[in-house]
């Protein structure tokens, strides 16, 4: 009926309609036909419209549009062949649809729900396209975006097609707001069941351990029933052990023993393998995370340049060993490759090794460790360090006391460096040029002069950009992309121009590099003696020589580089360019090495110089300039920095500007105080390991993880106001920086995002209200896999309960 009643007992008034026509024919007999009938109508009409009115008469609007929308679980629990049965329940649906009066939609769900297309009578779906995230089921944002999804004025009914594996989210809760919005919901189970499945419970490790002492790990399996399966060990990703194991249904328990011979934070895992792959289907649940945290002695880490004995400070490290400080000696080409490799020490030293001997994860990783691990680094001066070793503008010199480019111009001797480019014929060869001379702009100091010459494709000698301070880094290396050179006739004329510019140049150090393929006539005689009266060195790359390594137009390069007291380079390919001009260029900012004879001052009271009186002498340092907050306690006789250090974040750093050999520092070498001095500079940068009465613990929800700290005194008080920040490495260590609030009394959280399977690493800060450090920690964190790889068959009676 297009009409109903809210109250419809009062319709029991309609019984008075016979009454008052009975009683109407006695009261009204004595009026004319006519009256007598319109007064009767009357009254019955007033008793029919007072009864409507009193049983809440309601127009009822019929809607004969159907909209139906169909609602399929797409998480990865849902085995493929299931996901195609989904398909073709809907296919099948709307064959039958009435092409006038139905409305369908199509959704598909994981964590998240996507419209994924409007369904029309005979349309068939095969594959869906919608990006979800599959990792977990959410039918209760499903259901909320399938009502969302409904039109205007239709009958609504929804077809939840799923396994009813929820794991995030309430299925009840959605039902019941669907119920409120008067629509449908039937259910469709996608029913399966992994009959053979073999999975890792959990991983059981204890939490800390000691160095060199076995320790058992424990991994829980499951397995649906008997089966022979291999279960492997990782520590920080590789294997250490492997099992040959009979499962029996049910949980299952093998036990590791391990040992660890280093300190620091160890990522542990376990993975299952069935050895018939029938015994097995889902991959995704075969592997289990922990970590251990194993405390040791103090631990150095020495790092010096590769292939060179020499390279090694001798008296330093005999220094060192000789107070007991335990030293790994390796060469720079074996510095680990990423932050969890340095865990395990409590200072790094570089000493004198160059910056292009690192890659930027590493040189990032220095600077996390010292930052939010609290790892000291200490670097040594030398050719290769500070910049001379191009460290300028690293991670590493973000954490070092000094800053590399010197803006005292009085303190410090420039460089002048002349580039000149003649046309190769190798692929793309002026490209590469042009980047690694941009690059070389880079690397000089404000105070360094660079010019930029070529010989014209017109012919004649042209500079991109003459002979001028590098300040406007910006603009030179905008020039240089013009860079568009000929092929020279003759080396004379571009020798003669840049011997014009550098002779007068206000410069120590004074250099040319020169590429070309050899082929032009070499420089004069007296052209060459004039570049050595003005002491110009210069260095010659053969950059596509046409008659190879062995041939003239090399050879003639190696005798303008050996008489000019450069190098000279033979390359095949572009690709070695950017070492060779990083090399080149460091030759004009070896202008920061200052060889002097003096006696460095004290400067400012230090814990690193306690007990110590008199210094010797020193022979030469490298320049460097020390930032706002820097402690300098030892100065040059210029003022230049000779011992610096200060806090980075959870960290210490120290710069030592001169050397610890014969070089330079052959007095400090005999000096008695030498091994004082070096014991007392390493034990104060190192990692302070004190215990802290604060706690620190982690745990997941959903897809979040929550760092929780809690600050108590000795006395049992709660700090509050604490500043609190941490780091956290995921298992593929990217970083995600994370702030605590305070939440409560001495309570502190933190959320960050966690979406890898794996064991993270979490770095905490904490600073009191004067924001000096207080305490740092380290600890980690275990994501395990989705619950949609621990149910695996359907969950009937939710559905049944959802469908009631």
């Amino acid at each position: 009926m297009p009409f109903t009643f809210a109250s419809p007992r009062f319709l029991l008034l309609l019984l008075a309609l016979p009454l008052a026509v009975w009683m109407g024919k006695r009261t009204l007999a004595g009026l004319d036909p006519w009256r007598r009938r319109l007064a009767l109508g009357l009254r019955l009409l007033g008793i029919l419209l007072l009864t409507c009115a009193l049983a809440e008469l309601q127009w009822k609007d019929v809607l004969d549009t159907v909209q139906v929308i169909f609602v399929v679980d797409q998480s990865l629990s849902i085995p493929k062949e299931e996901q195609h049965v989904a398909l073709d329940v809907i296919n099948a649906a709307t064959k039958d649809m009435d092409k006038l009066r139905d409305k369908a939609k199509l959704i598909v769900f994981g964590k998240d729900a996507r419209i994924e297309t409007s369904l029309e009578k005979g349309s068939e779906v095969l594959v869906t396209s919608s990006y979800i995230s599959r990792e977990h089921t959410d039918i209760q944002s499903a259901l909320r975006a399938a009502l969302g999804a409904f039109d205007s004025n239709v009958r609504k009914r929804i077809v939840l097609v799923t396994d009813g594996n929820e794991t995030i989210g309430d299925a009840r809760a959605g039902v019941a707001q669907a119920k409120l919005q008067q629509a449908r919901v039937d259910v469709v189970p996608l029913d399966y069941s992994y009959e053979n499945e073999i999975l890792v419970d959990k991983l059981v490790i204890p939490a800390e351990a000691k160095i060199g002492e076995p320790f058992k790990v424990r991994v829980v399996t499951n397995a649906f029933k008997p089966a022979k399966a291999r279960i492997s060990l990782f520590q920080e990703g590789s294997q250490v052990e492997v099992h040959e194991v009979d499962l029996t249904a049910g949980a299952n328990v093998e036990m590791f023993d391990m040992i660890l011979k280093k300190p620091g934070f160890f990522r542990v895992s376990a993975v299952v393998n069935a050895i018939d792959s029938r015994d097995d289907k889902l991959y995704q649940n075969n592997e289990g995370n922990g970590f251990v945290f194993v405390k040791g002695e103090s631990s150095v880490l020495y790092v010096h340049r590769a292939g060179d004995e020499e390279a090694i400070s001798r008296p330093l490290v005999e220094a060192l060993e000789a107070e007991r400080l335990s030293l790994t000696k390796i060469p720079v080409t074996h510095f680990p490759q990423q932050a969890s490799g340095l865990q395990v020490y409590d200072a790094i030293i570089l000493d004198d090794v160059p910056r292009d001997a690192f890659s930027q994860a590493q040189l990032e990783a220095i600077e996390f460790a010292v930052a939010n691990e609290g790892i000291g680094l200490v670097m040594l001066g030398g050719e290769h360090s500070f910049g001379c070793g191009d460290w300028r503008d690293t991670p590493v010199e973000k954490a070092l006391p000094v800053d590399m480019d010197i803006k005292e111009e009085s303190t410090i001797p420039n460089g002048a460096l002349v580039i000149v480019m003649h046309s190769s014929e190798l692929p793309d060869a002026n490209r590469w040029a042009i980047q690694v001379i941009k690059a070389s702009i880079d690397t000089l100091s404000r105070r360094d002069q660079v010019g930029l010459m070529q010989y014209g494709m017109m012919g004649g000698v042209e500079w991109v950009f003459k002979l001028q301070p590098a300040i406007d880094k910006t603009t030179l290396k905008t020039l240089a992309d013009k860079l568009s050179p000929g092929d020279m006739p003759d080396f004379d004329a571009v020798f003669v121009s840049a011997l014009d510019s550098l002779k007068p140049a206000q410069a120590a150090v004074k250099h040319m590099i020169l590429l070309s393929d050899g082929d032009p006539s070499p420089p004069r005689p007296e052209v060459l003696a004039a570049y050595k009266q003005g002491r110009i060195t210069c260095s010659t790359v053969a950059f596509g020589a046409h008659d190879g390594r062995d041939g003239a137009q090399h050879n003639a390069m190696k005798r303008i580089a050996s008489e000019l007291g450069g190098k000279c380079y033979f390359i095949d390919g572009p690709q070695e360019l950017p070492k060779i001009f990083t090399r080149e260029t460091q030759r004009v900012r070896r202008s920061l090495i200052v060889n002097d004879h003096f006696t460095p001052r004290f400067a400012q009271k230090s814990e690193v110089l306690k007990g110590i009186d008199g210094l010797p002498p020193l022979e030469g340092h490298v320049l460097t300039e020390p930032k706002p907050r820097a402690e300098v306690p030892l100065v040059s006789h210029k003022g230049a920095p000779i011992l610096a250090h200060w806090q980075y974040g959870a960290g210490k750093s120290l710069a030592f500007t001169s050397d610890a050999t014969n070089r330079w520092a052959q007095g400090w070498v005999r000096w008695s105080g030498f091994q004082n001095f070096w014991a007392q500079a390493i034990r104060w940068v190192s990692k302070d390991v004190a215990e802290s009465p604060f706690q620190v613990a982690t745990k997941v929800v959903g897809e979040t993880g929550k760092v929780l700290l809690d600050a108590v005194d000795d006395h049992g008080e709660f700090i509050d106001g604490l500043s609190v920040e941490g780091v956290v490495r995921s298992p593929k260590d990217e970083r995600t920086n994370v702030t605590l609030r305070q939440v409560g009394p001495g309570r502190y959280e933190g959320d960050f995002p966690a979406k890898e399977v794996g064991a993270y690493t979490v770095s905490v800060l904490t600073k009191n209200k004067d924001g000096k450090r207080q305490h740092s920690f380290t600890t980690g964190m275990v994501f395990p896999y989705s619950e949609e790889f621990k149910k695996l068959k359907t969950d009937r009676v939710l559905l049944a309960a959802l469908a009631r």
